[in-house]
């Protein structure tokens, strides 16, 4: 499957998002904050978000589709957006990635996002909205069933979170790294975390969709990576 994009644009994009190499996440000083107005100005995010959601519609689980329209980071460690998870029952999540998932973007980027997903008939829906559904495998105890009544939904649903485009392949430092199948291919990743929730608790999937240049003008869909799963 093809899209049209400028590579110039990808590149430029994930130049201005992501500064000291793959994954190293902007900071909100000055500088960064125009690098970000300039790249809200390029189709990449547009182009490539509106990809993964069409693939993510399409996901025949049965549960339907709501997006988040708002950007998390590039970064390579962020796999999971659970409320409440520390060291103990993390795993090989780093829990500080999830404090503030999201990226600061000017509000076009927002703004494009919301159109497409109106051109696709994707209703949106925010993190915080069931964002303390405890996950499925939470052990038992006297306050779980509270905790999932309190902040389940009644009705479940797929709940999807998109990054910014990446720079490289997929890679979730200390666990997944594709990068040196791809040295000298110009490929670029998209990182979702999709959550499942239901009256039963919440599941996380994280997967970086890899896309690889045909042309200075296409990109084409080459692959996903599953990458973990939070429960």
């Amino acid at each position: 499957m093809l899209f049209t994009i400028r590579r110039s644009s990808i590149i430029t994009a994930c130049a201005l998002l992501v500064a000291g190499g793959a994954g190293a996440v902007v900071g909100a000083s000055g500088a960064v904050r125009q690098g970000q107005a300039a790249a809200a100005e390029l189709p990449a995010d547009s182009t490539l978000f509106a990809a993964v959601a069409h693939f993510l519609e399409e996901d025949p689980g049965g549960r339907p589709l709501r997006v988040d329209p708002r950007p998390l980071r590039p970064d390579p460690a962020l796999v999971s957006v659970h409320e409440g998870l520390d060291a103990a029952t993390a795993g090989r999540v780093v829990p500080a990635t999830a404090e503030q998932p999201f990226a600061e973007v000017e509000p076009v980027i927002l703004e494009h996002r919301l159109d497409l997903l109106r051109r696709l008939a994707v209703d949106t829906a925010r993190l915080e909205a069931h964002r303390a559904c405890p996950g499925v495998l939470v052990p038992p105890s006297p306050e779980v069933p509270e905790r999932r009544q309190r902040n389940c939904p009644a009705e479940p649903y797929r709940l999807a979170l998109l990054a910014l485009p990446r720079e490289g392949a997929p890679y979730w430092p200390g666990n997944v790294d594709e990068r040196p199948s791809y040295a000298g291919v110009q490929v670029v990743s998209v990182r979702s975390i999709v959550r499942s929730l239901g009256p039963e608790g919440a599941s996380e999937s994280a997967t970086d969709y890899l896309f690889a240049f045909t042309s200075p003008d296409e990109v084409r869909f080459v692959k996903l990576r599953a990458l973990g799963v939070v429960d």
